[in-house]
């Protein structure tokens, strides 16, 4: 006899795609409540209730992709002035996404590339700007 696999893939694409145009954030609460059934663990750092504690919420799943690639979690850190989101995946072929992930748009003096290349961008100055870091060894996907 033979058995079929009944697991079902949860495709985290339509939470992400902000992501894809010039690292824009997400809505992690959105994600937390509409994908149940595909998380793991939920961990939360951090006091919303104190000024200028960054606040970091990690989110494991279990069989979830990101655009087409296993993801295994997703860290979301929100500072006083600045937040981060980054993807861990469990294969090194997420690095062929590099290409999707759009520069962003500004309406300031501050729209210059600072370096593009198959590692990600920096795009304007470190406190007003955004980077998108590929990170092969550690299988990361970082925006901030």
């Amino acid at each position: 006899g033979s058995t079929q696999s009944t697991t079902q893939t949860t495709k985290l694409d339509v939470y992400l795609q902000p992501m894809l145009n010039g690292c824009e954030s997400i809505d992690m609460e959105k994600l937390i409540r509409e994908q149940r059934s595909a998380i793991n663990d939920i961990q939360r750092k951090g006091d919303p209730n104190a000024e200028g504690d960054e606040l970091i919420t990690t989110v494991s799943f279990r069989n979830a992709t990101a655009f087409g690639y296993p993801v295994t979690k997703i860290e979301r850190l929100i500072g006083y002035e600045w937040n981060h989101t980054k993807l861990y995946f469990n294969t090194d072929q997420f690095v062929s996404l590099c290409p999707a992930f759009k520069l962003p748009t500004y309406d300031s003096e501050h729209t210059e590339v600072v370096w593009n290349n198959a590692t990600g961008y920096q795009y304007g100055d470190d406190w007003y700007g955004s980077r998108l870091t590929f990170d092969r060894q550690n299988r990361t996907i970082l925006c901030e």
